[in-house]
């Protein structure tokens, strides 16, 4: 999964960031906290509760099993076509490590 996203002003899209990479054995992610600039509209988030399967993609040849507490995801509304976003998640986790990780969405009429 890449940093970078392709986004219609008129979508309403949800984006993920993978922790489990970094995560200590037997840690997960408790909290979420996702930052937008102005002109792109945060309409919600999650981390996930239960395991989730990301179906393989050119990005990433294989399918990727994200246990519970490994996977936060923002669903996105807005933007300007022509314009770029940066989109912050800044992470607790239960074992009290705190991290950040920014993706970055242009949008264009699609």
């Amino acid at each position: 999964m890449n940093g970078h996203f392709l986004k219609d002003p008129e979508a309403v899209v949800d984006y993920s960031i993978y922790w489990g990479d970094w995560l200590a054995n037997g840690d997960n992610v408790t909290a979420a906290d996702w930052t937008v600039p102005d002109g792109i509209t945060l309409d919600s988030s999650a981390v996930n509760a239960a395991p989730i399967t990301i179906a393989p993609t050119p990005s990433h040849g294989a399918s990727l099993i994200c246990a519970a507490g490994t996977l936060t995801t923002a669903w996105l509304s807005g933007g300007t076509a022509g314009a770029t976003y940066r989109a912050a998640c800044r992470i607790t986790t239960a074992q009290g490590r705190t991290d950040e990780r920014s993706i970055t969405i242009r949008c264009a009429n699609r």
